[in-house]
């Protein structure tokens, strides 16, 4: 699970493409986007999450 978080990792366009490349040849065959609203995502969320991404 991977969930949007403005205290999350930037990455570019290559390295989030190789990011899920390397999901997938590690067996994960889906993946799931989180989004929370303005107020942003719960920390019980958050700390379930496989990864934080930020595009901001």
């Amino acid at each position: 699970m991977i969930s949007l978080a403005i205290q999350g990792k930037q990455l570019s366009s290559e390295e989030l493409s190789a990011f899920i490349s390397r999901r997938a040849l590690e067996g994960q065959s889906k993946l799931a986007f989180i989004i929370g609203s303005s107020y942003g995502i719960s920390q019980e969320l958050l700390a379930q999450s496989d990864f934080l991404l930020s595009f901001s």
